[in-house]
């Protein structure tokens, strides 16, 4: 095998194994409180090594906004984005999501919140895959 088919056979490889973590980490720091009747608050997090707190912020907020959100209110200072989603049937009702970026040591971290009032459901696969696919977009994958 040539040197520079290995090298792309073992990039590839990595870039594999690189996104598998990734994936595996936005899943299983996933959670779901609350209930139908009280609402339900759903939220995960991850840290990225190598992505700077900048960057992170610029990815999250362009995926978030390119992906059925409002921005409401951004602050690359703080690290905040407020985002909302509007319910259907849902008379005027929307849906609060919030992304931290945050710096982690020599990387960052991402924190993600989403939460619906009594009365008004979710799927949280949907859920779920907005979150690690905003993870996928700050890692830039």
């Amino acid at each position: 095998m040539k040197d520079s088919t290995l090298l792309a056979c073992l990039s590839a490889l990595v870039l594999v194994a690189t996104t598998a973590h990734a994936d595996d980490d936005c899943v299983s720091n996933y959670k779901e409180t609350g209930s139908f009747l009280s609402g339900r608050q759903y939220s995960t997090s991850q840290a990225f090594a190598d992505v700077p707190t900048h960057q992170a912020f610029q990815r999250a907020y362009a995926f978030t906004a390119q992906n059925g959100f409002t921005i409401n209110n951004a602050n690359e200072e703080a690290g905040v984005i407020s985002a909302s989603q509007s319910v259907s049937y849902g008379q005027g009702k929307s849906v609060p999501l919030s992304v931290t970026v945050k710096s982690e040591g020599s990387g960052t971290r991402v924190l993600i919140t989403y939460a619906t009032s009594g009365g008004v459901t979710s799927p949280s696969e949907a859920i779920r895959n907005h979150f690690c696919k905003t993870m996928e977009a700050v890692a830039q994958r």
